[in-house]
């Protein structure tokens, strides 16, 4: 099965923080192909966590976009090397801190 987890950026202004509204329409339009999990950037962990439970056969794809591109190149080095789990394709958009 594939599970895509989209890891979100988020901007900061003096009304609070809001995500990419282009980020979420990528998210809804993926449905079609598989299971899709929206994430705040901040929640690294809980994605790696998410991933490291998964079925082995799983197909991961790892979306990031800004800070979230930035979380995600982080979430695929804790799971690098730890069996059985991979990341099939990792896209980060814009990440920062660059």
């Amino acid at each position: 099965m594939l599970k895509v987890f989209i890891v979100l950026g988020a901007l900061a202004g003096p009304d609070g923080s809001a995500v990419s509204p282009g980020m979420l329409t990528v998210a809804y339009r993926l449905t079609a192909f598989g299971q899709i999990t929206t994430y705040r950037w901040t929640s690294q962990g809980e994605v790696t966590r998410d991933i490291a439970h998964l079925d082995p056969n799983d197909k991961i794809v790892l979306i990031g976009y800004s800070g979230g591109g930035f979380a995600i190149t982080r979430v695929a080095h804790q799971l690098n090397g730890k069996q059985p789990r991979r990341i099939d394709l990792l896209i980060a958009l814009r990440p920062t801190p660059t």
